[in-house]
């Protein structure tokens, strides 16, 4: 593969970059559970540390001073690195909480459909794009199955709000500079599965729907298990 390729969705590398996002994520749960104590908090640091650097290094990169108002690190995935970094490293709840949400759908789903418009592997774009993507699944991963981590429904209010205030922030971003933060004001060009969800706007309002319903999924299985265990200790 060459730089001056163009990207292909579902082509060699995005398909090698998935069974790498999939392996990884299943080595990190027994890492997490059987490992020593040092050996799951040095990783969890390290991986911390790689995102970090890795963001920051290609946010840099990106910046073009020329196109100040559109190239802002202003998508949701330029901050859940950060918030995924910082619930590694602090094991603080709320961005533990956030990480779950948004890496576990959101980052997936971008995953999955990727709206990378640039050359293939092993450009920079291409790597900081995944490594942005991938690194913060698998910090989920480790924290919910490796650690026993769970979210909560406080956590769930938390990430909702969290979302609303960035979108604000990157809807008056996108009305100062005509950019197009968050697809808030059209659909990615590449396929994605906003596609399903009709024209502008009604796909935000199904979107915003389809989010909160499926965050909701994922947050009662385990605030329902934790009921369960409360009666049958009670018992």
């Amino acid at each position: 593969m060459h730089a001056d390729v163009p990207f292909v969705p579902w082509g060699t590398s995005h398909v090698v970059v998935v069974i790498v996002a999939v392996l990884g994520a299943a080595a990190l749960v027994p890492l997490g559970r059987r490992a020593p104590a040092p050996v799951v908090g040095n990783t969890a640091r390290a991986l911390a540390v790689v995102l970090v650097l890795t963001t920051v290094a290609y946010q840099i990169y990106a910046f073009e001073p020329g196109r100040a108002g559109q190239t802002l690190p202003l998508w949701l995935s330029d901050l859940v690195p950060y918030v995924a970094a910082w619930a590694l490293w602090s094991r603080a709840q709320w961005a533990y909480g956030m990480t779950y949400y948004w890496a576990l759908t959101l980052t997936v789903q971008a995953l999955a459909t990727p709206a990378l418009g640039g050359p293939d592997f092993p450009a920079p774009s291409f790597l900081a794009f995944f490594a942005a993507h991938v690194l913060p699944i698998w910090a989920a991963v480790l924290l919910t199955w490796g650690r026993g981590r769970r979210p909560g429904w406080a956590d769930y209010r938390r990430t909702v709000v969290a979302t609303l205030v960035w979108a604000v922030v990157a809807q008056v971003a996108n009305q100062l500079s005509g950019a197009n933060y968050g697809y808030l004001d059209r659909k990615p060009d590449a396929a994605s599965v906003l596609d399903l969800f009709g024209p502008w706007p009604v796909y935000l309002f199904v979107e915003a729907a389809v989010v909160l319903l499926v965050w909701a999924l994922i947050t009662w299985p385990w605030t329902g298990s934790r009921r369960r265990v409360k009666v049958t200790s009670g018992g």
